[in-house]
């Protein structure tokens, strides 16, 4: 017997039922009572008749009397037993509760329940079983006798049996057991008598005690069942503590989305690496990749499908590296990869190739094919000299570089990046307040015919003012705002002042805008539409200009048939530098097609004659108003007019105008140049 249940002392007869009469009598008191009545009968004999009547008189009330007070002191001493029973099993309890609260292993303390109930209720063996998520049955800890029963999932067992119920269970004679199936193990021991009770947790019931006895030891009571389900109490307690603390490592250190490392351990597995590389002189490599255009995939097909597609991008990239590696995402749609004892920096570009060509192939995600592409930096450590921030950090702005460039691709992080960034982070500050500050302003780009130089429109173009730095470029800043989403806001304070300035303008003129990839939301439609109604606009006056990527991503189509049905104009722009081709055209619901300037100033060559000639040609069989931007020579000119262009714009005509300059060259005080004429 242990000493944790030295208290349990008592025989197993002492818990037996109260029988009824004598039978609780001690077999010496039995003994006494039948020597007394035996000599009364010999003196009877002697004395006759009259005087044994007379001595029975006498002796049967004494007999009765020392029965009786047996009887008293026998329930006395038997409650007494009882209530030392019960004090040891509070005790007991007692221990255990401590227990659960100072200890931080719960396997060890489930072993401890298992020794003090094994001790308190004099069982043969008593076990806590876990059903698995597959149904099989499994012995966390044991006390007693070691009976490994494995019972294969489907099997009644006693434990799946118990979990189903809310009380205790108690089972007499396991071997004519009909509520559930018993191992032929247990019975060929001999262990016919079962206890059981479920051990209640937050997350459900998965655990059960099971305490059996053999069959020639007293059958289990209620009270045992009471204090069995008392300890099963007390583990649930512990393992819902466990559970809790666990739950609270993981969302300390893992992300709660994809499962991946979170920020916290990313900084922290990232110092670990970086102490190694100094000690030993390896080089450390980190990773920031960074989503393309998610958030134009959120706000098109909702966050519940972009958490989906971070889940599944999680997954992807997970594949991709070496086992030693560690992937985190660190905020957002961003993720990380460190890659520490890197050799050289083709292994680390190839790591770098490897997570760009993952997310080539498109996902399923709700039904929808889903392209999307990632843009990835990478900074290397040497020899660990830098901080875990100051790296991950010069990986972001590689990363940015890449974006920059268009995507889908990595860049390499260099000291002139660390300037750039700086610079971006100041960009972005001024511009959050641009808007409220008046600092933006619009300058409007003329666009004419070019056959008789008539004045068809404008597109806006914005600029910024800065209090300090300045008129700041658009190449500067447009692409801060893509980053940052500021874009949106500014993209549409942008709209409202195209639909103020048209308001303003004769009816004859049209005015076009760029739209943001951010921008083309099912929002956007309402807004358009609200706008042109307050300002009493004309739909087919305003021109909205979208870039190739946006037509031909299935995400955004919808918004753009429905930015079609509300009567406003459709510019294709920059044709020529990105992915659509000539026979693609006719898919697109456009009314313009702009000719990238590039493909303007290729005409000086003659190796972009075809392309305007045949861009040309399927505009007019499409109905389509085709636009040659950044004309700057007037052979550029000549040679448009030739193939038959009849719509242009760029410097040889004018520099984008102020407000005041476009109202002097409407009301006559000012003219465009007339090259060519």
């Amino acid at each position: 017997m242990s000493a944790r249940a030295q208290a349990f002392t008592a025989s197993p007869g002492r818990a037996r039922r109260r029988l009824p009469g004598a039978a609780l009598l001690a077999p010496a008191t039995l003994a006494a009572a039948g020597g007394a009545i035996a000599a009364a009968w010999l003196l009877a004999v002697r004395l006759g008749v009259v005087g044994a009547v007379a001595l029975g008189a006498c002796t049967l009330p004494l007999l009765w009397i020392a029965i009786r007070q047996h009887l008293v002191l026998a329930a006395r001493s038997r409650d007494e037993g009882e209530q030392r029973h019960a004090d040891a099993r509070k005790a007991a309890l007692e221990l255990l509760a401590r227990r659960a609260l100072e200890s931080g292993d719960v396997l060890t303390l489930i072993g401890e329940a298992m020794e003090i109930l094994q001790d308190a209720l004099a069982t043969a063996n008593c076990s806590t079983n876990r059903r698995l998520a597959g149904g099989e049955v499994r012995s966390v800890a044991a006390a007693g006798e070691a009976i490994e029963v494995s019972v294969p999932a489907g099997t009644p067992s006693q434990t799946a049996y118990t979990l189903g119920e809310s009380e205790p269970v108690i089972s007499n004679d396991l071997a004519r057991e009909t509520r559930f199936s018993v191992s032929q193990v247990v019975l060929d021991r001999g262990l016919r008598r079962g206890l059981s009770a479920r051990i209640r947790q937050r997350a459900g019931a998965n655990h059960a005690i099971v305490a059996q006895r053999r069959f020639d030891q007293h059958p289990f009571t209620l009270e045992e069942a009471h204090f069995i389900q008392a300890v099963a109490y007390v583990i649930g307690g512990a393992l819902d503590r466990e559970a809790s603390e666990r739950e609270l490592r993981r969302r300390a250190l893992e992300d709660p989305l994809t499962g991946l490392t979170n920020r916290t351990l990313l900084l922290s597995r990232l110092e670990a690496e970086l102490r190694h590389g100094r000690r030993l002189g390896d080089s450390v490599s980190v990773l920031a990749l960074d989503l393309d255009r998610f958030k134009v995939f959120v706000d098109t097909l909702g966050h519940s499908a972009g958490d989906t597609l971070l889940r599944k991008v999680a997954d992807r990239l997970s594949s991709c590296v070496r086992e030693e590696d560690l992937v985190a995402r660190h905020g957002g749609d961003e993720f990380a990869v460190v890659c520490a004892r890197t050799t050289t920096d083709h292994a680390v570009a190839e790591v770098a190739r490897r997570l760009v060509d993952a997310l080539v192939e498109p996902f399923d995600i709700d039904g929808h094919e889903v392209s999307i592409t990632a843009s990835v930096g990478v900074a290397v450590s040497q020899h660990g000299d830098e901080t875990p921030e100051e790296l991950l950090r010069d990986a972001v702005a590689a990363m940015h570089r890449a974006r920059e460039l268009g995507g889908g691709r990595f860049e390499a992080f260099d000291v002139s990046l660390r300037r750039r960034l700086v610079e971006r982070m100041a960009i972005e500050r001024g511009l959050r307040h641009a808007v409220d500050r008046g600092e933006l302003e619009l300058h409007y780009q003329p666009l004419l015919g070019l056959g008789d130089h008539a004045l068809i429109g404008f597109e806006a173009l914005v600029r910024w003012h800065h209090p300090e730095r300045g008129l700041v470029s658009p190449g500067e800043f447009i692409s801060v705002a893509e980053e940052s989403g500021l874009i949106v806001p500014i993209g549409g304070w942008v709209l409202r002042r195209v639909c103020s300035q048209l308001a303003d303008w004769p009816d004859r003129l049209e005015l076009a805008a760029n739209l943001s990839p951010r921008q083309i939301r099912p929002e956007l439609v309402v807004e358009v539409e609200r706008l042109l109604s307050e300002y009493r606009v004309a739909p087919e006056r305003l021109v909205l200009e979208i870039t190739e990527s946006l037509v031909l991503d299935p995400l955004t189509k919808p918004v753009i048939g429905k930015l079609r049905e509300l009567g406003v104009k459709l510019a294709l722009d920059d044709f020529g530098t990105g992915y659509s081709s000539l026979g693609s055209l006719q898919r697109f619901p456009l009314d313009v097609v702009k000719l990238d300037r590039a493909l303007t100033w290729s005409l000086d060559e003659g190796s972009g004659v075809a392309i305007v000639r045949a861009a040309l040609e399927l505009g007019r069989a499409l109905g389509m108003h085709v636009v040659a931007e950044g004309i700057e020579t007037e052979d550029q000119l000549a040679t448009l007019r030739d193939l038959g262009c009849q719509l242009g714009q760029g410097f040889l005509f004018s520099e984008p105008l102020r407000v005041q300059d476009v109202a002097r060259l409407l009301d006559g005080s000012a003219t465009i140049a007339s090259p060519g004429r």
